[in-house]
């Protein structure tokens, strides 16, 4: 029974107490060791409002000034890529299902000759490689890349690209507008979030040319001509931030650290010694404004006293003993947060082995393939599909024999497959070995080596064997050829025996 009575100012309660409830999740507890833990329930576009400028900046200036920094962007531009970028492979075929040979080599042909240097881009000036590598790199540390596209450009093809620093994109203007559009960042959109149009400055508003300094002038640019490069990593997202943004604190701090690391071991290297004088006539040098003698240090060089001073040695240690083990520990960090290998982000080979390198790459490779898909789905389609469109209408896509490809096929012709880098392995040895026991057992096919292994497809392969096979014949030359995996992999038996018992 419960019941309570009240004496003046004071309130008495018999019975059993009702507990207060308790919060079931450690994580979502307030108390003196949370206090600062912040838990704000904003949208991606609110937390980004106020610090997109401030991140975008130290992201850049982390890619000029920090090795990590520049090593990390290094690292995705050439495992993303690679030296020759995401090749093209075609495989048009009729309706009924019989390969196009010649239609496939003519688009193939057509690409490679509009990615050169002097085609692709309005300015000339880049080749597709190139144009590939800023895709990468600048999304990575700006957070984003606007690349406009221009039907009807001054080539044969009619198609051409510009890219353009997202700092181009008005990302101070928001607004809703008279017809229920709504612009966020610069970018306009409808009621269902799709872009209709960019609102852009006509050029870079941090220009210091005298033409262009102090300039911004907003132009809006159909969206149907941008294409906007970002990692969204949030259904609301608008536009993109800094790759590096979980880390640069940790990359600004580290560098720092090292920095007076290195400032302390070059002053502990230069100590050298003092000598006291017993007359005040012994300095005769350079003396500042107070008549203080104004002396400079270098390793080995001793200094003079006035009578009457002490000198007292000062020995930095340095670099500390324990300097290594901290910068490794912040180093797998920042690689955490990076999603690399900590061995290739620090250059850093020592005491690993096969099993842990193997692993590694494993789940680094993962992280690069899923930038490969991103760029490919966000860039290479459609500038495949609207440079196709365009190749056709202006007749640039020939056959072999001069007719040009016809525009009322452009479904059938548009059929891409991306063959983005592939990576050798920590023991390409083993891992082919792996590859043949799997594809001679049934657990996997040629076709899928064959694509885990090199940006060819089965059939270029077999065509480029055929080929191989065909010359060497016309030199009458013999070379081994579908050799059993016996052949080249040893009987483990054998590798368990004792020399006596082989020669037996």
């Amino acid at each position: 029974m419960n019941f309570s009575f009240q004496l003046g100012a004071f309130k008495f309660q018999a019975g059993k107490a009702t507990p207060s409830p308790k919060r079931s999740f450690t994580a979502a507890r307030i108390d003196r060791l949370s206090n600062d833990w912040l838990t704000p329930q904003t949208s991606a576009d609110a937390e980004l409002a106020g610090a997109l400028a401030t991140l975008r900046s130290r992201s850049r200036e982390l890619e000029r000034n920090n090795e990590y920094a520049q090593g990390y962007l290094g690292l995705l531009e050439n495992n993303v890529l690679g030296a020759g970028g995401v090749a093209l492979e075609m495989k048009v075929v009729d309706p009924g299902g019989t390969p196009d040979v010649l239609a496939s080599l003519a688009i193939k042909k057509a690409w490679q000759e509009w990615g050169q240097r002097d085609t692709c881009t309005m300015s000339g000036s880049i080749c597709w490689r190139e144009v590939e590598g800023l895709a990468i790199r600048r999304t990575a540390a700006d957070g984003g890349l606007l690349i406009r596209e221009f039907i009807g450009a001054p080539n044969r093809f009619g198609y051409a690209v510009d890219l353009m620093e997202i700092d181009q994109l008005d990302t101070d203007y928001n607004a809703v507008l008279a017809g229920g559009n709504e612009v966020r960042f610069g970018v306009e959109r409808n009621q269902w979030k799709r872009p209709v149009a960019f609102h852009l400055f006509a050029s870079h508003p941090g220009d210091s040319h005298p033409r262009r300094n102090g300039t911004r002038e907003r132009i809006r640019v159909p969206a149907a001509e941008i294409i906007h490069l970002f990692w969204q990593e949030r259904p609301s997202q608008t536009v993109g931030l800094p790759w590096m943004t979980s880390v640069m604190q940790s990359l600004e701090m580290l560098g720092k650290y090292r920095e007076a690391e290195l400032v302390a071991a070059r002053e502990a290297a230069c100590k050298g010694y003092a000598i006291e004088q017993t007359t005040p006539d012994g300095y005769d040098g350079e003396q500042d404004a107070n008549g203080n003698p104004v002396q400079e240090t270098s390793p080995g060089m001793g200094l003079l006293l006035d009578p009457g001073q002490k000198y007292i040695g000062i020995d930095p240690t340095h670099p500390n003993t324990a300097f290594g083990d901290f910068v490794k520990s912040g180093l797998r960090g920042v690689a955490a947060g990076l999603r690399v290998n900590y061995n290739s982000l620090a250059n850093d080979l020592e005491s690993v082995n096969y099993s842990s390198m193997r692993a590694g790459k494993l789940e680094e490779v993962e992280e690069y393939m899923n930038v490969q898909n991103w760029l490919v789905e966000s860039l290479h389609n459609r500038v495949f599909r609207n440079w196709l469109e365009m190749g056709l209408v202006h007749g640039a896509i020939k056959m072999p024999n001069g007719s040009a490809l016809p525009v009322a096929k452009l479904a059938k012709f548009n059929v891409p497959t991306w063959k983005p880098r592939r990576w050798p392995w920590v023991d390409p040895k083993k891992d082919l070995e792996a590859a043949i026991l799997a594809v001679n057992n049934g657990f996997k096919s040629r076709r899928a080596v064959i694509a885990e292994m090199s940006q060819s497809d089965i059939e270029t392969v077999f065509a480029e064997q055929q080929q191989d096979n065909d010359l060497a014949e016309t030199f009458d030359l013999e070379f081994p050829a579908d050799a059993p995996p016996s052949a080249a992999m040893p009987d483990p038996a054998d590798l368990t025996s004792t020399p006596k018992q082989a020669d037996e």
